[in-house]
């Protein structure tokens, strides 16, 4: 019997705090914060039996993902509402770890070591939203939006090779 696996995983520890104040009727304010611990496991293989492939697994990596929130809802109109709002988020990319320097042709030329929780790179953005709502009737409705949003996690998949290998990594 050969057997061979191939995982790849984040595990999350989350705590998050939402709390609304109401004006007026049609007119609420709302706000929050959210605290994420992020460990990622980016690649584990293991093999038994017969299978000719070695033990590997890459460099767990850690990260800490913040954020505070801002939103307001009126209804402007008997038919016109809006809702707007900012939500400042932080990553950090966390040790321990080590983060490597390549050459042209693919080669390590450095490597830098991060201890326990040592900040290896963080990132701050500014998220605004904005939606506007015309209701058209008690069933029908037209909404435009903007929003920008900011990614810290990432999928990488390799579809060139004969088994589907896909990796979690952070920013």
């Amino acid at each position: 019997d050969a057997e061979f696996t191939m995982r790849s995983a984040i595990t999350d520890f989350n705590w998050k705090e939402d709390f609304q104040y109401y004006f007026s009727a049609g007119n609420t304010l709302k706000f929050g914060s959210k605290l994420n611990y992020h460990r990622f496991l980016p690649g584990e293989v293991s093999s038994s039996g017969d299978f000719p492939v070695n033990d590997t697994k890459l460099e767990n990596k850690y990260a800490l993902e913040s954020a505070l929130y801002i939103s307001h809802e009126m209804k402007l109109f008997y038919f016109v509402s809006v809702n707007y709002g900012l939500r400042f988020s932080a990553f950090t990319q966390m040790g321990p770890g080590s983060v490597y320097s390549f050459d042209s042709f693919g080669n390590v030329i450095d490597t830098l070591s991060f201890d326990h929780i040592e900040n290896i790179k963080t990132y701050y953005n500014l998220d605004p939203r904005v939606t506007l709502t015309f209701q058209l009737s008690d069933q029908s409705s037209v909404k435009t939006a903007y929003m920008r949003t900011h990614q810290y996690q990432h999928l990488l998949s390799n579809t060139t090779s004969a088994t589907p290998i896909d990796l979690w990594v952070p920013s």
